[in-house]
């Protein structure tokens, strides 16, 4: 009953809250049209910088909201998750805007796809983008009056877990009013892992710890209620004002297991736990005045608190008949931090041409305080200036683009460290045939370390592990080299891509040894180079009926430091097959997101599998599905430092074969107004502190 009273209420969730539909943009970059040629169907548009699709009718027939509407797309190189909710390529998180402006990837659920007019996929963003890996877009139509409600409920009745939404429009004129509340819930979902480490101290003695695991599981619970106003004259101007709460009840990872050493007969008892939670409200206001000359100017201010929580207790404990007390940890970190954004941008249109010039300004002060009273502070201020230029030469286009970066990094009680670092990106696209393209890119970015790399307080791990900041890190630079092929025949279609990255500084752990302890800090390192090659096809196997894509990718890192060389190499992809007929839903889909080597540390993405099976009829969407129907759920990492080696997978009898159940609905009155579209979003960059653990 307990699991049956929790799937009721994701799914009566519209009666509780409604959550905001994210708004558009009047005049975004995507929307400046530069007499591309559409190389394929319809459906697809090749430009020099972007993909632009137009939703068929069946995929906006098949999608409850444009979260579904992306994973109909089946865009090649974009991997969709709704059990989760994440929108990747190459196992990293994408930037979602909705016309133009910055939105997570939850907002797309309150997205009515057939107010979709097109969807851009920028796959190697521009200097405006910052450090995202890819930018997906999704142009929204113009509403007039009258109002909507999105609503949604998925729960599993065999275990504690579910989300859902809700979305509530109201229009007036030129104003919109726009209520809601996104939410998740999994509560102590059953999960273990499987762990091993061998510690080897400087004169070559070693000791290997084994865990065997006894119990365990992970929870996370949150609401984000929202509630915003705009304002639009679509030939002059925009406002836009919202306001957001995100409640993070604690986001826990607990294990119980027993331990062995090697060399020895002892069994002890682990516990350990770590916990993360937090408040957050956030303002954002945004304005946008068109100008003569086919000019247009935009400002975004952006401010939030954020008060949180991090913790970690590990305790161990002898298993002799007297259940002797070992080892017991206690760390409690209190965090506050409040940021503001500031961002401005111009954009001039030409034949053909465009210039887009921007300032933007971040500074956060972050308070730290530990369990033992001790204090640390930490300000970052953030200063970026970019310019870009883009035009068509006959089958080619040029793309240049320069950014400029100012950081600064000022720990009380430490020395201060600035940089100024240069960001060029060019970029050129030559169409060699209508079914055949090239694209060629090199971009550069920067990186700062986070207060908990910086923070010059010792953290204990267990009982004889360390963790302390490094307050004398820097900023490091990146580069980024790609080369694309891109592909468009009848039924096929895809990409052909090749990647290569350098951070020559990257900051990474570094440990060694003090007296009896390991410690664990950070450093510059001498770097970082990975190299992959990815093929993405997308085959449409019955037309606007069955279709078939996936992705084939080969990775290459090495990684240097203090101590260690590093190289390592693996394959990994997805494979997705979706099926649409007169109401008839069936997606099936599995993902090995591809393992990553950075410093001396391997983490392992998760490998998931989904299979979802449902029928659409006015307005109501009823499916049923399954999580992790093909393998079992892990994910995990491993240390291949030469005195701590380890291995930390994560596995869970919880979400493996997990059924669920899908209950949604919409519903239109009156005809519908856009929302506040939006050119430009200052973003804050919140990074929690985070206790440290094994």
């Amino acid at each position: 009953m307990k699991h049956l009273s929790t799937a009721l209420f994701l799914i009566a969730l519209p009666g509780l809250a409604m959550a905001q539909t994210a708004s558009g943009d009047s005049l975004s970059i995507s929307d400046i049209q530069l007499n591309e040629i559409v190389v394929s169907a319809p459906k697809v548009v090749h430009k020099a910088d972007m993909d632009v699709l137009y939703p068929s009718a069946s995929a906006v027939k098949a999608s409850q909201n444009s979260l579904e509407l992306l994973r109909h797309l089946m865009i090649p190189t974009l991997t969709i998750n709704e059990f989760t909710g994440a929108v990747r390529t190459s196992g990293q998180e994408v930037q979602v805007r909705i016309n133009g402006r910055k939105a997570s990837s939850d907002q797309l659920k309150t997205i009515d796809p057939a107010t979709v007019k097109r969807v851009e996929w920028i796959d190697d963003p521009g200097v405006r983008y910052g450090d995202a890996p890819g930018v997906i877009n999704i142009i929204v139509a113009n509403p007039t009056v009258g109002g909507s409600l999105m609503t949604q409920g998925m729960a599993s009745f065999t275990q504690a877990w579910g989300n859902g939404y809700a979305d509530l429009k109201f229009n007036n004129g030129r104003s919109q009013w726009s209520v809601g509340a996104l939410g998740r819930y999994t509560n102590k979902i059953d999960a273990y892992r499987e762990y091993s480490e061998t510690f080897t101290r400087p004169d070559g003695v070693s000791v290997t710890r084994t865990e065997s695991p006894l119990k365990g599981y992970v929870s996370n619970t949150d609401l984000n209620p929202s509630l915003s106003y705009n304002y639009i004259n679509p030939s002059r101007t925009v406002v836009w004002v919202g306001l957001r709460m995100s409640k993070q009840w604690p986001t826990v990872r607990s294990n119980t297991g027993l331990m062995s050493l090697s060399g020895s007969d002892e069994q002890i008892r682990l516990y350990e736990r770590e916990s993360t939670s937090g408040l957050r409200p956030k303002f954002n206001a945004y304005v946008e005045q068109k100008l003569p000359h086919s000019q247009t100017i935009a400002f975004d201010f952006d401010a939030s608190l954020f008060h949180g929580r991090s913790s970690h207790v590990y305790r161990e404990t002898l298993l002799d008949g007297r259940d002797d007390l070992l080892t017991d940890v206690a760390t409690s970190i209190k965090d506050r931090q409040n940021t503001f954004n500031i961002e401005g941008t111009y954009i001039k249109q030409f034949s053909g041409k465009r210039v887009t010039a921007g300032a933007q300004y971040s500074s956060t002060n972050a308070r730290t305080t530990r369990e033992s009273g001790a204090v640390s502070r930490q300000r970052q201020d953030r200063a970026y200036f970019y310019a870009e230029y883009f035009q068509r030469v006959g089958r080619v286009s040029l793309t240049g683009g320069l950014g400029t970066q100012y950081s600064g990094l000022h720990p009380s009680g430490f020395e201060s460290s600035t940089t100024w670092s240069l960001r060029p990106r060019v970029s050129v696209s030559w169409r060699a045939h209508e079914t055949s393209q090239f694209r060629f890119s090199f971009t550069t970015g920067t990186s700062t370390p986070s207060s908990s790399q910086t923070d010059p307080n010792p953290q204990q791990i267990d009982g004889f592990q360390y963790q302390v900041g490094n307050p004398s890190l820097h900023t490091y630079n990146n580069y980024k080299a790609k080369l694309q092929y891109n592909f468009t025949f009848p039924r096929v279609s895809g990409r052909l891509e090749g990647v290569w990255t350098r951070a020559p500084h990257a900051i990474a752990p570094s440990l060694s040894w003090v007296d009896d302890k390991l410690v664990t800090t950070f450093e510059n390192s001498r770097g970082h180079t990975s190299w992959q090659v990815s093929l993405s096809p997308q085959v449409e196997i019955l037309h606007d009926i069955l279709v078939l894509k996936g992705t084939l990718r080969f990775y290459r890192a090495t990684s240097e430091g203090t101590g260690y060389r590093h190289t390592y190499t693996c394959w990994s992809g997805d494979i997705g097959l979706s099926a649409f007929y007169r109401g008839l839903l069936f997606d099936v889909s599995y993902e090995a997101n591809p393992s990553t080597l950075w410093g001396e540390t391997l983490s392992h993405a998760e490998k998931v599998s989904t299979i979802m099976v449902g029928y659409r009829w006015r307005g109501f969407t009823f499916s049923a599905g399954m999580f992790m129907p093909f393998t079992r759920y892990s994910m995990g990492s491993e240390s291949l430092n030469r005195y701590n080696s380890n291995s930390n997978t994560l596995r869970s009898r919880g979400f493996d074969r997990m059924p669920v159940v899908r209950i949604a609905y919409n519903v239109n009155w009156g005809r519908q107004k856009k929302a506040a579209q939006k050119l430009i979003n200052a973003s804050d960059d919140l990074r929690q502190s985070k206790a440290a653990g094994r």
